[in-house]
């Protein structure tokens, strides 16, 4: 069964909302690979991450991350 499911992007607000298969869901939710579930999505990041590309790429332009945007564990390892 089809039904939407809508993913609002942290940093811009702006919303997707993509006709999906619950079944396709629920296999993804019990730990599926979402590029291998939704192959067709073009924004998977979204779902992933609650970000959406645009802002994504806004986010980590430069590709790198510095100490200061790392979470105390991620900086000290």
């Amino acid at each position: 069964m089809m039904s939407p499911f809508s993913f609002p992007c942290s940093e811009c607000s702006k919303v997707k909302t993509y006709e999906l298969d619950t079944d396709k869901v629920l296999e993804w939710k019990a730990g599926a690979l979402i590029q291998n579930v939704f192959p067709d999505i073009q924004d998977l990041e979204i779902m992933i991450s609650g970000i959406c590309s645009d802002c994504f790429d806004k986010l980590f332009e430069d590709g790198e991350l510095g100490d200061d945007e790392l979470g105390d564990d991620e900086a000290t390892a």
